[in-house]
């Protein structure tokens, strides 16, 4: 299935004139598949603070380097080709990557359930939070189910953050109050995005591991020692799908968040905020609010 941008046809050369109609829409008999299903995905922001998360931020004299959206999803693009490949160290951070994901759904769930009770409360000053006149849409254009995953985690955290700056606004929540928050929050999806790293893609297997090859010694000395559980041959990951024989591992189209114009938004145009990739092309469709 490609998951990508997809524009509708146009309806008048697409359809028919009546006259046709019924021959067109017969089933064809001779070729009964349907074709190839392609689908999008949007990620709709409303805060800078989620914007900087898609791109993350190159290491400084004086602040570390924050991994963003596209570099994740490039490093689990590669955590997937080993999982293909009964790569028990894709296993490992396949569940690192999973954990880190469930932990940060968890904190920011709480977030939510707290601002709900500050916003359902029945005040004669009806808050509700804030949002942005100029959001960010980006199309998602991802090869695998967990960089999705960690763009949904960065929607929900961009929903904590307007809700939180809302509140302090209003004097609901004093500025000490809402920078923890906002600090907790931001850590945990910044813990999502770092938890792809360190996994190198060497080729190396169950089967070479139980042999002690040479590439088993490698992945030993890069990446530490697999835990004993995951090299059971029976083991297999929920989402791990065991290749049929001879299956060759083939690198996959790039994973992006593609433009759907070429117009960049304030938020992600921050010349301060310098991306990991330079090379990433990520622009995005910055809308007026009505």
């Amino acid at each position: 299935m490609d998951w990508q941008p997809h524009t509708p046809p146009n309806t008048q050369r697409d359809n028919p004139p009546a006259e046709n109609h019924s021959a067109a829409s017969a089933p064809d008999s001779t070729d009964p598949v349907p074709g190839k299903l392609i689908g999008t995905a949007t990620l709709t922001l409303q805060t800078q603070q989620a914007a900087r998360l898609v791109r993350g931020r190159a290491k400084t004299s004086d602040k570390p380097a924050i991994i963003g959206l596209l570099n994740f999803a490039a490093m689990c693009r590669t955590i997937w080709h080993g999982v293909r490949a009964d790569d028990p160290y894709a296993d490992w951070w396949r569940l690192k990557v999973d954990g880190a994901i469930r932990e940060a759904c968890a904190v920011l769930d709480e977030e939510r359930g707290f601002l709900d009770t500050l916003f359902d409360r029945d005040d004669a000053v009806a808050v509700q939070p804030a949002r942005s006149v100029k959001p960010v849409r980006i199309a998602l254009n991802f090869t695998n189910p967990d960089a999705f995953r960690a763009a949904q985690v960065i929607g929900q955290f961009d929903s904590v953050a307007c809700g939180l700056l809302a509140l302090e606004h209003t004097g609901t929540l004093d500025r000490d109050d809402t920078r923890r928050r906002l600090e907790r929050s931001g850590r945990v999806v910044r813990h999502v995005l770092q938890s792809a790293v360190g996994y190198r893609y060497l080729g190396v297997d169950r089967a070479a591991i139980r042999q002690g090859s040479a590439v088993a010694v490698q992945a030993r000395e890069a990446m530490g020692e697999c835990p004993p559980a995951l090299l059971d041959k029976a083991y297999r990951h929920p989402v791990h799908r065991p290749p049929q024989p001879g299956t060759v591992i083939a690198p996959s189209q790039p994973d992006s968040a593609d433009p759907d114009s070429t117009q960049r938004s304030d938020a992600l145009a921050d010349p301060t905020q310098s991306p990991i990739n330079p090379d990433s092309d990520l622009r995005t469709e910055a809308d007026n609010a009505s």
